[in-house]
């Protein structure tokens, strides 16, 4: 059993730049999740995806999509291999 609670572990960067300084968002505070490794993970990107498919449809099936796996950590892996481009009207590419 683990005690130490909330700690800071990671250090996370946007690939989209928009955690630089001044930028949208510059000192937004993230929370890791362990696919891997963490039995926890899992069940709370279920409630993730349920919670944000009313504004983020297309997110919710993905992760919908990757948790109906019979691999999930490797499914999540696939798709955030994927190569896309930020336009300036905010869209995404893929």
């Amino acid at each position: 059993m683990d005690s130490r609670g909330l700690y800071r572990k990671f250090h996370v960067a946007r690939t989209d730049g928009t955690d630089a300084p001044g930028a949208k968002h510059d000192g937004c505070v993230c929370f890791v999740l362990d696919v891997t490794h963490d039995p926890h993970a899992l069940p709370a990107l279920r409630a993730y995806a349920e919670s944000c498919r009313l504004d983020h449809p297309v997110l919710a099936a993905e992760l919908e999509r990757a948790l109906e796996s019979s691999d999930p950590a490797e499914a999540f892996s696939k798709v955030l291999e994927k190569e896309v481009y930020w336009v300036p009207s905010g869209h995404v590419v893929p």
